[in-house]
């Protein structure tokens, strides 16, 4: 190959690197804000729910440290975003327990009579 070529594959590949970078860094932009949606959205519906307070308290807790470091060690590091996993994962579980579509139906029996029929 001559030097033009390998000159016009380089470019070629850096535009493509960089393409990719813009398309990772916009959907993870959009899944930080879902994110944040999701969990504002279940505490301002929920807001007496003790394990999303927990899991949000808990985030809270370790990002102070992650601050005051300014995330140097990895660890504490690697503790924080488990920590918002964690909190968007609680908040996904108290969307899902509370979803109307999901809750256990009356039975038919309940519908039907509305006291027993043997004259309790």
């Amino acid at each position: 190959m001559n030097r033009r070529s390998d000159e016009l594959l380089a470019e070629s590949l850096v535009g493509f690197t960089l393409i990719i970078a813009l398309v990772v860094l916009v959907i993870g932009v959009w899944l930080v804000v879902k994110s944040v949606d999701l969990v504002i959205r279940q505490l301002a519906a929920h807001p007496d729910n003790k394990p999303l307070w927990i899991a949000l308290g808990v985030a809270l807790l370790v990002t102070v440290p992650v601050v005051l470091t300014g995330g140097r060690p990895p660890l504490l590091l690697l503790l924080w975003f488990v920590s918002l996993l964690a909190l968007v994962l609680v908040a996904w579980i108290v969307e899902l327990v509370y979803d109307p579509q999901l809750q256990v139906e009356e039975a038919l029996v309940d519908q039907v009579l509305h006291q027993a029929w043997w004259g309790e």
